[in-house]
């Protein structure tokens, strides 16, 4: 009976440990997509803000701004005198300012193609940077899981051998209750046809 109890005990004590891993696991699990959906959100939130950061109103921004500070200087050159013996005609720096105006308005346009260049750069960087954690995570996540599997081995182990045990104890019993050979008293009540509860020197007397 002690040892059915013993068997019973073990593999409840086995079945807690598998479900105390399980949890374990679906703890690691669980983490391991709230960080990949953080990533992926944090992600989405990058690129939108830098495809809108690509659109026609930053273009506009950056092409007015480019070609604002061209015209300041262009400006500012014409206004200045390089000596005493310069002339400058009316003429002169009427066309000056006109070409400085179609040269600042093209330069707006290659500022405006630097920042994108830049701001793609960026972009790309910081996406690389997510990714990067991403991958990070990921690679360890199945040792994780492993480690989370094996974590009540110990619990289980002892489960095992209790059960063994257990299991050990009741064969034996029904071994002795069949009358086997090593029941009591009495184990080796017949060996070769002999009964050992007899005399010994009553069988055997006069025989040696």
């Amino acid at each position: 009976m002690y040892g059915a109890i013993a068997q019973a005990g073990g593999a409840a004590i086995q079945g807690i440990a598998a479900t105390l891993a399980r949890k374990e696991m679906d703890k690691v699990f669980a983490r391991e997509m709230q960080n990949q959906d953080r990533y992926r959100n944090e992600s989405f939130d990058k690129w939108q803000k830098g495809t809108q950061q690509q659109g026609v109103e930053t273009a506009r921004d950056d092409i007015q701004q480019g070609k604002q500070r061209r015209q300041d200087a262009y400006t500012q050159i014409n206004e200045t005198s390089f000596g005493p013996n310069e002339k400058k005609t009316a003429q002169g720096q009427m066309s000056f300012g006109l070409s400085g105006d179609a040269r600042a308005g093209l330069g707006g346009y290659s500022d405006w193609a630097l920042n994108k260049m830049v701001r793609s750069i960026r972009l790309q960087d910081e996406m690389n940077k997510i990714s990067n954690f991403s991958a990070g995570d990921a690679s360890v996540f199945p040792s994780l899981m492993q480690d989370a599997q094996q974590s009540q081995d110990k619990l289980a182990m002892f489960g095992q051998i209790l059960s063994g045990g257990g299991g050990a104890a009741s064969s034996l019993g029904m071994f002795n209750q069949q009358g086997g050979a090593f029941s009591a008293p009495g184990y080796m009540k017949q060996i070769r046809g002999v009964d050992a509860n007899q005399n010994y020197n009553a069988n055997y007397e006069g025989q040696v």
